[in-house]
């Protein structure tokens, strides 16, 4: 991007979580973030959410491993104007930021296609779940307990229980070992992909 006479990096900022990244905001307006769904201390759709709340509109690219089908239409209800996956990086990286730069949405030509029928293709049972219940489900398939999932999406362990049920019976899982199988095996699918 630095060598395209298109584009001019003047400077740029860094950061690892979603802390960091407000305090970014506080000091300078991107005019252009790229976020990753999954931060250290939260999830990159719900910064986005909070920075639309509270009025800034510059664009944002997402970028992460996860499975486009799943999360492109979730970061376009947060505010987001583009999702590209990033075993993709290499060949489209540079589309992707024109166009979002120029006021565009960017999305893979197969996610486009079949949004544009209105039939987001989602894994059986896990389309029915929330960003929230998403981001708990994606933490336990990571292997963390629910009192690690409560300190880094700062919430109560009580609140934690409640999303590990409603993801249970939504899912139709007997128990929490089978939630735990369930959850790991969607993270492993999701960045095997």
């Amino acid at each position: 991007m630095e060598e395209d006479p298109n584009f001019n990096v003047a400077s740029c900022a860094e950061a690892s979580n979603v802390t960091e990244a407000m305090e970014a905001l506080s000091v300078s307006i991107p005019d252009l973030a790229i976020v990753d769904i999954a931060l250290s201390d939260g999830d990159g759709l719900e910064w986005m959410k909070d920075v639309r709340a509270i009025g800034h509109t510059f664009p944002a690219l997402f970028m992460s491993m996860f499975d486009e089908r799943m999360y492109a239409e979730r970061v376009l209800k947060a505010g987001g104007n583009g999702y590209l996956m990033k075993r993709e990086l290499a060949d489209n990286l540079f589309e992707a930021v024109q166009t979002v730069v120029s006021g565009g949405t960017y999305l893979s030509a197969n996610v486009r296609e079949t949004m544009r029928f209105n039939n987001l293709s989602k894994p059986p049972g896990i389309g029915r779940l929330s960003d929230r219940e998403i981001e708990v489900f994606r933490l336990i398939g990571e292997g963390k307990m629910t009192k690690e999932v409560a300190l880094i999406l700062f919430i109560s362990v009580k609140t934690v229980e409640t999303y590990r049920s409603n993801l249970k019976n939504k899912l139709n899982l007997k128990n929490s070992a089978e939630l735990a199988a369930a959850a790991s095996r969607w993270v492993n699918t999701a960045t095997s992909q």
